[in-house]
């Protein structure tokens, strides 16, 4: 279901395509600390095999590693993890399955 806070399209069967988190969008105005996000990425991104576009910028205290799982998103057009604070080399593997990549940033 697309009504959720950052996806921002979904396909005629329900499934999100795409997933946008960017520029402080709970309304208080852009910020350098985009959407304040703190922790992790979830792995659980992974199982949204049908995104296409996956953007999250502006988070200097989102610091992880990008999961493995990303692995799975094999139908992803545009990447952006710009500005966050991610460590770390991207493992070996991970844009070889994404085969559909035009824009990573």
């Amino acid at each position: 279901e697309c009504d959720w806070f950052g996806f921002r399209e979904c396909n005629d069967n329900g499934f999100v395509t795409s997933f946008y988190i960017m520029n402080n969008q709970n309304g208080e105005g852009k910020t350098y600390h985009g959407n304040n996000l703190h922790g992790t990425l979830p792995s659980e991104f992974g199982y949204l095999t049908n995104l296409t576009d996956l953007t999250i910028v502006k988070n200097p205290f989102l610091t992880s590693t990008i999961p493995t799982s990303f692995s799975n998103l094999t139908k992803l057009r545009r990447l952006r993890l710009m500005n966050n604070g991610l460590q770390g080399p991207w493992f070996e593997g991970l844009l070889r399955n994404m085969t559909k990549l035009v824009d990573v940033g």
